[in-house]
């Protein structure tokens, strides 16, 4: 009896998880195709570890960059 009521339990859980696999649509890659790569003056910054990160330290490789405040030093009135 035991048996029975887990089953009844998880296959109701199994199910509905298995559900969204079946359902979702097949996934398609969206982006951009630049016919150059842009051409960037070197700039210096300091990275996570606080050691000297330059630019043109990454000729030939691909670099995406992003810029995070996590303070800003001026507060608003």
């Amino acid at each position: 009896m035991k048996v029975l009521r887990n089953l009844a339990v998880v296959a109701p859980l199994a199910l509905l998880a298995a559900a969204p696999l079946q359902a979702s649509p097949p996934s398609t890659l969206k982006g951009n195709v630049f016919a150059q790569p842009w051409a960037v003056s070197d700039f210096t910054l300091t990275d996570q570890h606080g050691a000297r990160f330059r630019i043109a330290d990454t000729k030939g490789k691909m670099v995406v960059t992003t810029y995070i405040y996590t303070h800003c030093a001026r507060s608003l009135p």
